[in-house]
């Protein structure tokens, strides 16, 4: 049930893991697509607007080129305001064409009191650059205007001559507007200065509805004459645009997603693979135990309990230590399974670390294959740790046997013992340095080229560093190739 438990709430837990990753780059994608239709729409309004004062340039320059091919024109027309004769006046034009500039003058002349009242526009055709400086960016604004401005009076002064051309306008306009990639159905309409429309086109395809954007556009300076452009929202055509964009964002989302099942579900199978391993290792070593305790029993009792000449006796030793060998790999086994299953309880203790030094000691030069030299140095006397008593004499054990397995011919092996700590020095082979930190790994061993004397899986040290983490302390390896090797077992107390 607890390791049930336990895989259920790591599952939980990558679920949520997974989950936040994908909305969080969800929102990061949707917060990105926003600001770009936010900068596309923005950008796609000022193109239309500069598309409309390009073409509305366009045909106050075809309108002043019929001027010019006309010539120097001169003409007289009487106009009669209202029925009084004080308010009837005579109205002159001119124009004056010099080459690269046009000159266009009207006068107006009152019948009743011969009150003369000129007005004159001109129009220079050439033109210099010359550059911005960049300290007087701020005023860029004020230039626009001052140069939209210029450009109405003089198209204010053009309308005087020629009346703009609707049809003429809006065939400019969308051609600037498929210039720049836009199709815009769209209506135009003439306003005159009492706000009646008196003219109207409309694009192929267009048509009216409630939520169309507008944009009115001046005609002159003098009076309230514009034209409305009329189009559908902005909105609708930038989403067109981005139609690639949205696709691409939605494909990777899905790819995202599809990629993140997959992980899901392999570690899923990954897990069902592990756990299946472990449930199998765990049967196979509890079904040899048996066997193996019914043979120790066997050898031990055709060891003791008869009379076997020398070379029985010899086999039978050779046959005990190999039990004795398998036994103690067996039950080292099943402690990292329940270790790793994270079912293993510490049952904590004041254990008497002189005691539990002398025990291991003995026990090791009873089983040792080789002469062994013990060193113990304890302080103070008498040294108690809170430890688990069993897993603590499985470590010291670990910690010796290794200090024994990897020394040549006789072992000399020191044991120091502080108020929080315990260290087991050799003076063997060592370690090279770059191999130091994988020592605590599960199942490493360092590489002995062909050399196969010394047995083992690579669990001793890992058993090691996971049961101090279990006692709240941590794992410290010192060593030197050709000059031994001290591993250290800290408290954290």
């Amino acid at each position: 049930m607890c390791t049930f438990a336990a895989m259920k709430l790591q599952m939980k837990s990558m679920a949520l893991l997974v989950a936040a990753s994908l909305v969080g780059i969800f929102c990061y994608q949707t917060w990105w697509l926003v600001k770009l239709y936010q900068r596309e729409t923005m950008e796609t309004r000022r193109q239309i607007e500069s598309a409309v004062d390009m073409a509305d340039n366009q045909e106050t320059n075809l309108r002043v080129g019929l001027l010019r091919n006309e010539g120097n024109l001169h003409g007289q027309v009487s106009v009669s305001a209202s029925p009084f004769a004080d308010t009837a006046y005579v109205e002159s034009r001119t124009i004056n064409d010099t080459g690269d500039s046009i000159h266009l003058e009207l006068r107006r002349r009152q019948v009743k009191h011969e009150k003369h009242d000129t007005m004159s526009f001109s129009r220079t055709t050439s033109t210099t650059w010359k550059p911005v400086d960049p300290e007087a960016s701020s005023g860029l604004a004020e230039m626009e205007e001052m140069v939209k401005y210029m450009h109405r009076s003089i198209r204010t002064g053009v309308n005087l001559f020629i009346a703009p051309s609707p049809q003429r306008f809006d065939s400019l306009l969308t051609a600037r507007l498929w210039e720049g990639g836009i199709w815009l159905p769209h209506l135009l309409e003439v306003i005159d200065d009492k706000g009646h429309v008196t003219d109207s086109i409309a694009s192929n395809g267009y048509v009216p509805t409630a939520d169309d954007e507008h944009y009115l556009y001046p005609l002159d300076n003098d009076t309230q004459a514009a034209y409305r452009l009329s189009y559908y929202p902005v909105r609708s055509i930038v989403l067109k645009q981005m139609t690639g964009i949205l696709c691409a964002s939605a494909a990777i989302l899905l790819v995202l997603c599809l990629a993140f099942w997959y992980l899901v579900r392999t570690i899923l199978r990954q897990k069902t693979l592990d756990e299946m391993k472990t449930d199998f290792t765990n049967n196979i070593t509890h079904e040899l135990k048996t066997p193996i305790a019914v043979a120790y029993a066997a050898n031990d009792a055709l060891l003791n309990f008869g009379t076997p000449g020398a070379k029985q006796r010899e086999y039978l030793e050779i046959a005990q230590q190999q039990l004795q060998q398998l036994s103690g790999m067996v039950e080292q086994i099943l402690s990292m399974s329940m270790e790793r299953r994270k079912t293993l309880t510490l049952r904590l203790e004041d254990v008497d670390v002189g005691e539990l030094v002398d025990q291991q000691t003995k026990l090791h030069q009873l089983k040792a294959d080789k002469p062994v030299n013990f060193k113990t140095d304890i302080q103070p006397q008498p040294l108690t740790l809170r430890a688990d008593r069993t897993h603590l004499a499985n470590m010291l054990s670990n910690l010796i046997d290794n200090a024994i397995k990897y020394s040549e011919g006789e072992a000399e092996v020191t044991i120091c013992c502080r108020k929080d700590m315990i260290a087991v020095s050799d003076k063997g082979i060592g370690i090279a340095r770059e191999r130091l930190p994988h020592i605590f790994e599960r199942f490493y061993r360092v590489p002995q080229g062909n050399r196969h004397d010394v047995k083992g899986y690579g669990l001793g040290l890992y058993y090691v560093q996971q049961m101090m983490l279990k006692h709240g302390g941590s794992v410290e390896a010192e060593s030197q190739e050709g000059k031994g090797t001290t591993i250290r077992l800290i408290w954290n107390q």
